[in-house]
């Protein structure tokens, strides 16, 4: 049996009908709790390096999944610096 190669995009996108979808806003919020969260444990400064590390790691990648529902700026450059 010979299977199809499956080609991935580029960058994934949603479409805006995604944007608005009851599963998209339930998710977005959820992302965004687990985001809050993330940020207040990384304030601790009793944590490890390792700890750190693994913690901004979550934190950039929940901040990735969250700008799945975001425009792209038009001129290419991001103002979000959290």
């Amino acid at each position: 049996m010979i299977t199809p190669k499956i080609i991935a995009p580029d960058r994934f996108k949603l479409s805006e009908q995604d944007k608005h979808s009851s599963l998209w806003v339930r998710l977005e919020a959820q992302l965004i709790e687990r985001l809050d969260r993330a940020r207040r444990k990384n304030d601790d400064p009793k944590l490890t390096e390792a700890r750190t590390a693994a913690l901004r790691g979550e934190i950039e990648c929940l901040k990735g999944l969250i700008a799945l529902g975001k425009s792209p700026p038009k001129d290419g450059i991001t103002t979000d610096t959290r």
